[in-house]
């Protein structure tokens, strides 16, 4: 989650410490009834805090989901990086890239990833996100590094 630094004062610890409930009893909301299912005011209530506390943190309930993905992200352009350092075989890093999208699946919990990652929301293949380029980059590594590159890319370079 979020890191504090040294200098950050009660009152800042108590704003993270504030978000990050809201933040986990909205996923726990998500997972247990589904995103369209649940209100701001049952977040809220659920994190025992008022609305305009809510909304002091987050903009919206879509604003919640937006740091679902943000999170996802950032577990993906932290962790990619080193396992692409380690130049396993093709099969090996294919095998280490699920295994880290599994972990972050049951970080989040398997309900809400399945009501997240669906075709019809836009926001998983939005651009510019990290997950996307961290997956470009493990496949353009994996493709540079592979003995039948000529035949994956046929000379054409990665643009992701």
């Amino acid at each position: 989650g979020m890191v504090l630094t040294k200098n950050q004062t009660n009152r800042d610890r108590q704003a993270v410490a504030t978000k990050s409930k809201i933040y986990r009893c909205g996923v726990q909301l998500i997972n247990q009834y589904g995103y369209d299912h649940i209100t701001v005011a049952q977040i809220a209530k659920k994190a025992g805090v008022s609305i305009g506390t809510f909304y002091h943190h987050f903009q919206s309930k879509f604003d919640l989901m937006v740091e679902i993905y943000r999170l996802g992200d950032v577990f993906f352009s932290e962790r990619v990086p080193a396992l692409l350092a380690k130049n396993n075989s093709l099969p090996a890093q294919i095998v280490d890239y699920f295994c880290l999208y599994a972990q972050l699946s049951l970080q989040n919990g398997i309900d809400m990833v399945r009501s997240l990652y669906v075709p019809t929301n836009q926001m998983f293949i939005s651009h510019g996100r990290a997950m996307r380029p961290a997956t470009g980059q493990a496949v353009c590594h994996v493709a540079r590094a592979a003995d039948y590159r000529k035949t994956v890319c046929r000379g054409a370079r990665c643009h992701f």
